[in-house]
């Protein structure tokens, strides 16, 4: 329209907000206006004037209706009062000045809840390809809500055929195009929805293997156990809250949550606190937002897939469309109480195509080579006793344990400990291939505590509880006193899992790892080159995958993993800030471990203002070894694409009712992965971590705190310490100082 004649006005009914929304939105919170529009797009510019002919209706728009704080992470920034509500949709191009647009072109992308949209940033549209499908797609399955979808399905949650897959909101625009995902990829899936009509839509339109009405559930995590009785291992969500905690407790090893939406919070003034997610440690689980902006690069491939998904009939599309403008209020305010089945979209326009397919709708020691302490020297002494094929009688040696002596609720005691004193011969039982090990080096740590507590059978822990009278294990360092397994000898130095006791006979010594460093203090083999040390670099190198100039956040970071992750993330040229639990030891971070800054967490009133002032950019990585309150103010101050890598949750293992993490809802629009790790899954990296380390601490550029406490009676006190802050550094208890 660049003729010079006087463009032609229309009138341009439109949806804008009312009152900012506190709670639940109502109709009320919006009305409807009409205004005039001029259909030429202004000289001078490069805009498209669009005629809208459906727009999309999401639940997702509730969050821009609020007022929200500076600083807080939003998708997309707030409505102002009187402001067309925005979302996209589909239009036909009026008017264009831009060179890639002509009038007449089919596009879909951002637009206003109006009749006419200037769109004044045009290179975001997209021109629609498949005219030969309903134009109406271009809103959810061929849109933003299909490709949500197969993003969160296919690239985050990464199928693989055979996989159990839960879906909640099944019914809704993105939980139906991820249940026919999933039975293309070959796997059985799962749907919950809100209503019998809508569990038998999942059923018997979409393809899913089974389906229930999460309404008429008293136990959600029962119903998922009972629909998927081995476990999930993809679970797409779109709701959070209960639901996410009860599919947390029915996850498999090495699951995967994507968490595309929650929309059980968005009308919410207080968050629900999710109280499960422990699990994700033990099971090695991860949880990752979805953010479909940064998926926009593969729409091309996406688009012809799913067409060609929908041609074939491998693809059903459901859509409730609502008529005209002055119904989208009622609509959106529909689907937080799941009025809707399928596809929510407003038809402004309809025009007539044709279309194929299928249109349902402390002590610090800095190593030199020379240094060895008193404990290592009395070990070279000991005698080495070849008792193995002798046809003398074994000798016997008394052999004192920490045993438990009864199951612990909350806080472990002293008392729920005790130190007895057996006899153990020291000889392998013949026809075994067993290993008798002489404790040197006890490890001692938090995680221990979750074996003294009596768990219901099918409970997610790490290790199976111990019995009354049982004595504790842990790894440990010992000498091999005693061997029938080829592969092991007497006077060999290991490392592994052994008993809270002087000595240990191994049964299944596989699992015993020989020590390489005999130059290097013993000790270390409980900590920074033992599971410790490996914990830290799996989780931080591993987990975390680190970029230099990333910004780092350790909690417990003066502890036996936190030491190590701090003194890492310099090597790698990380800007790193840990927390603890004294002004002491946040000395320690910053003059021995070579941390950027740190803070005392007991003296912060506010600790999301605290890391907020240690990070006014935010965090790249959160190593978490502590949960709770802290893990919810990180997630706060997360950067787009953060990773929390999950090591450990000392704030709650001694608490009966868990502490609920409120700020998951962050997770999606900064698209953040939060990842629980076992250790267990790394050992295929030890030898190389094993001399890397090694290097590390030769060099000077790892320094390790260890605090030592002599002899097994020390054990109990030592461990009950740990969840005061008690210790300073790696704790351990020392046995063998001969």
């Amino acid at each position: 329209m660049a003729d010079g004649k006087e463009a032609a006005v229309a009138t341009n009914k439109k949806v804008v907000l009312k009152r900012y929304v506190t709670g639940f939105a109502t109709e009320e919170d919006m009305e409807v206006v009409v205004d005039t529009v001029r259909l030429q797009v202004p000289e001078g510019s490069t805009a498209v004037l669009l005629k809208n002919l459906y727009l999309s209706c999401d639940p997702w728009i509730r969050g821009r209706m609020s007022k929200h704080d500076d600083g807080v992470a939003v998708p997309a920034p707030d409505f102002a009062i009187g402001e067309a509500l925005a979302n996209f949709g589909v239009g036909k191009v009026i008017d264009s000045t831009h060179p890639g647009f002509n009038a007449g072109d089919l596009v879909w992308g951002m637009s206003g809840w109006e009749e006419y949209t200037l769109v004044t940033q045009p290179e975001s549209l997209l021109k629609i390809n498949h005219t030969d499908l309903p134009l109406s797609y271009y809103t959810g399955v061929l849109g933003l809500t299909g490709l949500t979808a197969y993003a969160a399905f296919m690239e985050v949650g990464r199928p693989k055929r055979g996989d159990f897959v839960f879906v909640s909101a099944a019914a809704g625009a993105v939980g139906q195009v991820v249940g026919q995902l999933a039975k293309i990829a070959g796997c059985y899936v799962v749907g919950s929805a809100g209503a019998d009509e809508k569990v038998d839509l999942l059923k018997t339109k979409f393809g899913y293997d089974d389906a229930f009405n999460y309404k008429s559930e008293t136990d959600l995590a029962a119903a998922i156990k009972r629909c998927l009785p081995d476990g999930i291992d993809i679970y797409i969500d779109s709701v959070g809250g209960a639901t996410l905690d009860a599919a947390l407790l029915n996850m498999r090893q090495g699951g995967r949550v994507v968490a595309v939406g929650m929309i059980s919070q968005y009308n919410l003034e207080e968050p629900y606190g999710v109280r499960n997610l422990y699990d994700i440690i033990i099971k090695a689980i991860r949880i990752e937002g979805l953010n479909v902006n940064g998926y926009f690069n593969i729409y091309a491939r996406f688009e012809e897939e799913m067409a060609g998904y929908i041609k074939d009939g491998n693809v059903a599309v459901v859509e409730d469309v609502v008529e005209g403008i002055e119904s989208a209020p009622a609509a959106l305010v529909g689907l937080f109480s799941g009025r809707n089945v399928g596809k929510q979209l407003v038809a402004l326009a309809r025009e007539r195509r044709e279309h194929a397919g299928t249109t349902l709708t402390v002590t610090v020691r800095r190593h030199t080579q020379s240094s060895q302490s008193v404990a290592d020297q009395a070990i070279d002494q000991l005698a080495t006793q070849e008792m193995a094929g002798s046809d003398e009688e074994a000798a016997v040696a008394t052999n004192k344990k920490v045993v438990l002596k009864r199951y612990v609720t909350g806080f472990a005691v002293e008392d729920d400990m005790e130190v007895v004193v057996d006899t153990v011969g020291l000889r392998v039982p013949a026809g075994s291939t067993a290993v008798l090990l002489k404790n040197l080096y006890l490890s001692c740590d938090p995680w221990i505590r979750g074996r003294m507590s009596k768990h219901d059978d099918g409970a997610a822990v790490p290790a199976p509880d111990f019995a009354i009278g049982e004595a504790l294990a842990n790894f440990g360092v010992g000498k091999v006193i005693d061997s029938t397994h080829p592969g092991v000898n007497a006077g060999d130095l290991v490392w592994g899992m052994s008993g809270w006791e002087e000595y240990t006979l191994v049964t299944q010594p596989e699992s015993l790892i020989k020590i390489n460093h005999t130059e290097l203090p013993l000790s270390y083999y409980t900590g920074v080159l033992g599971m410790t040390g490996l914990t830290a670099y799996a989780g931080f190198m591993e987990v975390g995958r680190p970029k230099r100039g990333d910004f780092v956040f350790v909690s417990a970071a003066a502890g036996a993993v936190g030491q190590v992750v701090g003194q890492l993330s310099k090597i790698a040229g990380c800007y790193v800030v840990g927390s603890a639990g004294s002004d002491e030891k946040v000395d320690l971070l910053k003059t021995k471990f070579g941390f950027d800054d740190a803070f005392n967490y007991k003296s912060e009133t506010d600790l999301a203002a605290a890391l907020k002032r240690c990070f006014p950019d935010g965090i790249d990585i959160y190593f978490d070894n502590v949960g709770g309150a802290t893990l919810d103010a990180a997630l706060l101050n997360m950067r787009q694409g953060g990773r929390v890598v999950v090591c450990g949750m000392i704030s709650q293992y001694n608490l009966e009712e868990p502490y609920g993490v409120r700020n998951l809802l962050d997770i999606i629009p900064k698209a953040v992965r939060v990842e629980g790790f076992n250790v267990g899954g790394y050992f295929d990296i030890y030898a190389r971590f094993e001399e890397e380390m090694a290097g590390y601490i030769k060099e000077g550029k790892v320094t390790v705190v260890e605090d030592v406490v002599e002899g097994i009676e020390s054990a109990p006190a030592a461990l009950v310490g740990l969840f005061s802050g008690r210790n300073v550094g790696k704790q351990l208890v020392a046995l063998a100082r001969e």
